[in-house]
């Protein structure tokens, strides 16, 4: 052989030294370009199986610590046609040895005449199977693709949605779901012809993969009409990225055979219900919210809710209330102590709003409704000022945990909150705590200004953590001091351990980054003792100071 690189990588496991010596004699005298590296034992074997990618196996039937055939596995880098060597007089051994996963078997006496042309013929035929098998699954691929935009199709988004909602149930995580359609889409057609349409296609499944995380699923269902798949976003959060669609297609121009194309679209957002059965029934929910935004003039999302009435009726006294609430800010400033749920102390404390008269408006409905007026970044900042004005009647060494909108922060009035944080933290530690739900992803913007507000001495929080993947993808993107584990999952580990092996995990995942864990909602015993035995120290709620 020359100093080229082999042709065939053969790993020989055999115990037997002299018959080892045979074997590797009959594979290299009558092979060419073949080089055999040895091992003596199943666990040798399988270590340099899982180092380094071989062609062929060849072992004895028979190893010190197991048998051949536990030699059949599946690396990271091939599965390796395996040869057996089967003891001498063992007439009825070959099929099993062929159904436990052996591409051929060889008898001990006939080493010398037929072992090298098994090897061959088996690596030949195991090559044949694995092109096979990738062209199958190419095959499964391609069926599950739209091949305009290379973005799921229904068959994609059917089984992802089976998996999602699966999962959703097992975690207590919201799944939500974006139905987008292009404003006149028809004129584009009409006017520049239908290739240009895909063309404009094409570019809006671009502008659609760059606002998903990696952990969303983008399709689309037919014509100029797509989903987006939002695994662990609540239905604001929902809205926020179809908001943050709507700015980019706003703002794009699309590359044509025309020449440069600007389109809008329209949005509908809408929690996906548990038991959807399928993407004809979840569009069928979803549109209802689209047509709500095409009415409402496109260019927008509206929002569906499920199970009820398209047109929402509530009582004009209710919706006056809500929205002298939000222009008279009419919210009270409640502090709630973080307790170490062992020993009772308390070093943090979150500041919370409460509507001054809470049977007739709650703070969620005064911010839905800032949001749908489109001044939530305004109204938040305000109510973080107001926040951050209470803190002189708190002891100086507590921290205060404060929530804010990642619109606040993105928004223009950004160094009016980051004068506010600064000044504050000269006297205190102060926590700013965003919703894992409707963070963006990767947004580069975002990244700089919680930047400049860590230099200010501020610490970061990572709200409503779930048992998804999105809360460990935000924990990941933006290293977080803190992670509030959710009330809902908090609620629900108090009757089903394996919610509480799920804090387990998740406690240990974050420690790991160096990241203190508080559980939200114990406001039971029975949950203040679920999260004691999943390790969370820190809690919030009534009950969790330990009873004396």
């Amino acid at each position: 052989m020359d100093g080229s690189t082999p042709l065939l990588q053969v790993l020989l496991v055999c115990a037997d030294t002299r018959l080892a010596e045979r074997c590797d004699h009959a594979v290299t005298t009558e092979l060419q370009g073949v080089e055999v590296t040895r091992a003596s034992t199943v666990a040798a074997g399988c270590a340099l199986l899982e180092a380094r990618a071989f062609d062929a196996i060849v072992a004895h039937h028979t190893l010190p610590d197991g048998g051949a055939t536990d030699l059949a596995i599946t690396t990271d880098h091939t599965e390796p046609a395996l040869v057996i060597i089967s003891p001498r007089g063992s007439v009825n051994s070959g099929p099993p040895l062929i159904r436990a996963g052996a591409q051929d078997y060889v008898r001990t006496a006939h080493v010398e005449s037929d072992l090298a042309r098994s090897v061959r013929f088996s690596v030949e035929r195991q090559r044949l199977r694995e092109a096979l098998r990738g062209a199958n699954r190419r095959l499964v691929e391609l069926a599950a693709l739209d091949s305009l935009t290379g973005l799921a199709n229904r068959r994609g988004l059917q089984d992802r949605l089976r998996v999602e909602l699966a999962r959703a149930s097992r975690d207590a995580a919201p799944v939500c779901a974006l139905v987008v359609d292009l404003d006149r889409f028809k004129d584009i057609n009409d006017t520049h012809g239908h290739a240009t349409g895909d063309d404009v296609l094409v570019g809006v499944g671009a502008v659609l993969r760059r606002i998903a995380r990696s952990s969303d699923l983008v399709g689309r269902v037919g014509g100029d009409e797509f989903v987006v798949l939002l695994p662990d976003v609540n239905l604001l959060g929902a809205r926020v990225v179809g908001e943050r669609l709507c700015a980019r297609m706003r703002e794009a121009a699309l590359d044509t055979r025309s020449g440069p194309v600007s389109v809008t679209c329209s949005v509908g957002a809408i929690v996906v219900p548990p038991k959807t059965d399928s993407v004809t029934e979840l569009l069928g929910h979803a549109r209802v919210a689209l047509a709500m935004s095409k009415r409402g003039g496109r260019d927008r999302v509206s929002i569906g809710r499920i199970g009820r009435a398209p047109r929402l009726r509530r009582s004009p006294r209710r919706i006056t209330l809500i929205e002298r609430s939000v222009d008279e800010g009419r919210l009270t400033v409640h502090a709630e102590p973080i307790h170490d749920m062992f020993t009772g102390d308390v070093s943090a404390m979150e500041l919370r709003l409460r509507s001054s008269n809470t049977q007739e408006v709650s703070t969620a409905s005064v911010l839905a409704a800032a949001f749908n007026a489109g001044s939530l970044a305004d109204l938040d900042l305000a109510y973080l000022q107001t926040r951050l004005d209470s803190l002189d009647a708190y002891p100086a060494l507590v921290a205060a945990h404060i929530s804010v909108f990642p619109q606040t922060l993105l928004g223009d009035r950004f160094q009016a909150v980051l004068d506010a944080t600064q000044r504050a933290t000269q006297h205190r530690p102060v926590v700013l705590g965003l919703n894992a739900s409707i963070l963006p992803a990767n947004d580069a913007k975002l990244r700089d200004r919680l930047y400049a507000l860590r230099a200010a001495g501020v610490k970061l929080e990572l709200l409503d953590v779930g048992g998804g993947r999105g809360a460990v993808d935000a924990a990941l993107q933006l290293r977080p001091e803190y992670a509030r584990l959710s009330a809902d999952l908090v609620a629900m580990a108090v009757h089903d351990p394996e919610r509480v092996s799920a804090c387990v995990r998740i406690r240990r995942l974050l420690s790991a980054m160096r990241i203190t864990v508080i559980a939200d909602g114990v406001d039971s015993a029975p949950a203040a003792a679920a999260m004691r035995e999943a390790g969370v120290q820190w809690g919030l709620g009534a009950a969790s100071r330990p009873a004396t």
